[in-house]
C-alpha cells in the first residue's frame, strides 16, 4: 500500500501542472530573486564582519584595532591565530566575512611609499569593500591623525626633493624612501577577489533558507492532503485494511521525501551553476 500511495500522489502531481510547476520551477526562482537582490551587502545599518589580520603586533596596529572594534558599523573578529592571507582570502570568498584587514607592515612606513594596510573583500559584494574603507580611514584620521601627515610629509619629499637633516629633525620623522623612488603612499591597498562563476557571500545562506521554506510547504501541502481526503472519505475507505494507517502515512512522507530532495536539489543545481 505504502507504493500504491506514493504512485498515486506522484500521478497527482504530474498531472496537475500548476502544481509541477509550483514544485519544481518556483524554489530555484524564488532562489534566484533572493539572490539578486539581498546577497550584496549595502544599507547603512548594516554590520559588517570583518576579520583582522596583524603580521606586526604594533602599538599604532592596536590603537587602529581598538578603534574598528569600538565601530558599530563592524564586527571586528580574529582568525584564532591563522595569518595566512591564501587562508583568509579563502574565508572571504566563501562568505564567511564581508571583507578582511590585513596589517602587513607597520603603519607609519606609508612614508617610506608603503601601503601598509591591506583590505580583502568579495568583489561581488559591491558595498563592503568602500564601506569598510571608509570606516578604517576615519578611524586613523581620528585616533592616529600622525599616519596622514607621514604620507603628506613623504608626498611632498618625491615633489620637492629630500629633506635636509634638520627639515627631518623638525619634523620628527625618517623617511626612507629610496632616492629617485616616489615616497609617500596610501595607507591602504584594496583588494577584490573574484568571486567563483559571480559567486556572492549570501548565496550559501539564502540556498539553504529557500530549500527551507519549500520544505516547509511540501509538509503543509501534504498535511492539507490528509484533511481533504478525510473530508471527502477516501481515508475512511483505506483505513479498511489492517494497518492502513500506518500505511497510508508512510506512503505520504515518502512522497514528500522524494519531492523535497527534488526541489532541494534543483535549488542547489541552480546555485552551483549561476553562483559557482
Amino acid at each position: 500500500m505504502i507504493l500504491a500511495v506514493l504512485r498515486v500522489m506522484w500521478l497527482g502531481l504530474l498531472r496537475d501542472r500548476g502544481a509541477l510547476a509550483m514544485a519544481t520551477v518556483l524554489p530555484p526562482l524564488i532562489f534566484v530573486v533572493f539572490a539578486a537582490v539581498f546577497a550584496g551587502a549595502s544599507g547603512e545599518d548594516l554590520q559588517l564582519r570583518v576579520a583582522w589580520v596583524d603580521h606586526v603586533g604594533s602599538e599604532d596596529s592596536r590603537a587602529l584595532r581598538g578603534a574598528l572594534a569600538s565601530d558599530e558599523r563592524l564586527r571586528l573578529e580574529s582568525l584564532d591565530g591563522e595569518t595566512d592571507p591564501a587562508v583568509v582570502r579563502e574565508r572571504v570568498r566563501a562568505g564567511a566575512f564581508d571583507a578582511a584587514i590585513l596589517v602587513r607592515s607597520p603603519l607609519d612606513r606609508v612614508a617610506a611609499g608603503e601601503s601598509p594596510l591591506l583590505l580583502i573583500a568579495d568583489g561581488s559584494r559591491a558595498m563592503a569593500a568602500p564601506m569598510v574603507a571608509g570606516r578604517v580611514l576615519a578611524a586613523v584620521a581620528r585616533e592616529l591623525p600622525g599616519l596622514e601627515l607621514l604620507r603628506t610629509v613623504g608626498l611632498a619629499e618625491a615633489i620637492v626633493g629630500p629633506y635636509t637633516p634638520q627639515q627631518r629633525a623638525r619634523l620628527g620623522v625618517a623617511l626612507t624612501g629610496d632616492e629617485g623612488s616616489p615616497a609617500g603612499g596610501t595607507l591602504l591597498d584594496t583588494e577584490s577577489l573574484p568571486g567563483r562563476g559571480g559567486a556572492v557571500g549570501g548565496v550559501n545562506y539564502y540556498a539553504g533558507a529557500v530549500a527551507m521554506l519549500f520544505l516547509l510547504f511540501s509538509a503543509m501541502q501534504g498535511a492539507a492532503s490528509v484533511i481533504d481526503e478525510r473530508r471527502s472519505g477516501i481515508v475512511d475507505r483505506l483505513l479498511l485494511g489492517p494497518g492502513a494507517r500506518r500505511m497510508v502515512l508512510a506512503g505520504k512522507w515518502l512522497f514528500l521525501t522524494i519531492q523535497g530532495l527534488l526541489q532541494v536539489s534543483l535549488i542547489f543545481l541552480v546555485a552551483w551553476l549561476a553562483y559557482g
